[in-house]
Order: C-alpha cells, then structure tokens, then sequence
C-alpha cells in the first residue's frame, strides 16, 4: 500500500488550534470511515480544513446572531427615545401652561392689593365717621 503525501499547508492560511483528539494522540475518525476518500491522504489534508471551515460559519452565525440582536436593541432605543421626546414635549406645555398661569396670578396679586388698600381706607374712613356720629350722640 502506497501512501499518498498530503499537499504543502498555504502559508497565507492560520494553523488550526489543537482539538483534544490532537493533543492526546488518538486517531481521528472520519464522518465517511469506509469509503476510499476516508483513507487516503487527501482525508489527512482536507479535515482540518473543513473543520476551519466549520469554526468559521459558526464564528459567522454567532456574529450574525449578535448583529440581529443589536439592531433590534437598537430600534428598540430609538422607539424609547421617541417615547421620552414625546413626554418631553407634553411637559414643556404642560410647564408653558403653569408658567402663564403664574403670570396671571401675579397680575392678579397688583389687583389684589390695590382693592385692599381702597377697602381698608374706605374702612378708616367708616371708623372715623362711625366716631364722630358716637360723638354726636
């Protein structure tokens, strides 16, 4: 039997970390054990490219997955910012609204006082009337 050499590993591709099957050394089983492509050295080449490979989609689906999520985070943000601009906007009229309500009330406290002071002189000038008919009297 006449064992094939496996091609020249490119240079440009990582190397690809150890799997426990590697480290202690016992032999690695092909998914496909009975056909010829199982044993040949082309099987020793191609496996840990396809399991590159394999890391990778998973590496990509995982991106992915937490790309999705983000996106919807983010739409989710900006539905609640929407929400708070809107509360924002209530509250600033609802404060303009207070604020020339205030305004009303303080011109009100000028009248106020005015009609005090008319009353209480009007007042005065009954107790010093009510005085001088006692003194008649």
């Amino acid at each position: 039997m006449v064992k094939r050499r496996a091609p020249k590993r490119d240079p440009s591709l990582h190397l690809i970390k150890p799997n426990g099957s590697m480290i202690d050394g016992s032999p690695i089983v092909p998914h496909n054990a009975g056909t010829s492509a199982g044993s040949s050295g082309a099987y020793d080449a191609e496996l840990p490219m396809k399991m590159k490979i394999q890391d990778l989609e998973n590496e990509i689906s995982s991106l992915e997955t937490t790309k999705r999520k983000t996106v919807s985070e983010i739409h989710g943000d900006e539905s609640e910012m929407l929400s708070i601009h809107k509360k924002i906007e209530l509250l600033q009229v609802q404060k303009q609204k207070l604020q020339q309500s205030r305004r009303e009330k303080e011109g009100q406290l000028d009248v106020y006082s005015s009609k005090i002071e008319k009353l209480t002189s009007q007042k005065k000038h009954l107790e010093v009337a009510l005085d001088i008919v006692r003194g008649r009297a």
